[in-house]
């Protein structure tokens, strides 16, 4: 069985040395896009007071605070936490389960929970088990 190894027209090669190079700069082009990841900046009206009060309190000690990018909103997953605060995204996350801890809490336990999940969110402070039992020791 003899193999064919025919030439092919010039005009086919050009048509598809061109496809190819359409194809490969299209590829190319959509791989320079960025996507955002970062989720749009919102502080819901409950928490704006205790975003604003720590801001505050960071600038009386010398922390210049970007909240530009901060987003402090209800979330109905959070089952066990009253609240989480994220660096990465530079998101605070509040239960809004019916009943949960924030509903329940006064003004200072609220600004206490704040302050500490926007610690975490915006100072990239970090919860070890030797930080969270120093601060059961000191209720």
């Amino acid at each position: 069985m003899a193999l064919n190894f025919k030439k092919k027209p010039r005009h086919q090669s050009i048509k598809y040395r061109s496809l190819l190079y359409f194809i490969f700069l299209l590829a190319l082009s959509t791989c320079n896009k960025k996507e955002n990841l970062q989720p749009q900046a919102i502080i819901e009206s409950d928490f704006k007071i205790y975003v604003d009060r720590f801001i505050s309190e960071a600038a009386s000690r010398g922390y210049k605070i970007n909240d530009d990018q901060l987003s402090v909103i209800y979330s109905d997953t959070m089952n066990y936490y009253c609240g989480y605060g994220i660096f990465d995204t530079k998101q605070v996350l509040v239960s809004s389960v019916h009943g949960s801890c924030w509903q329940t809490q006064s003004d200072i336990n609220r600004e206490i929970l704040m302050f500490h999940e926007l610690g975490h969110a915006l100072l990239a402070r970090i919860m070890t088990r030797v930080n969270f039992q120093m601060e059961i020791l000191k209720q």
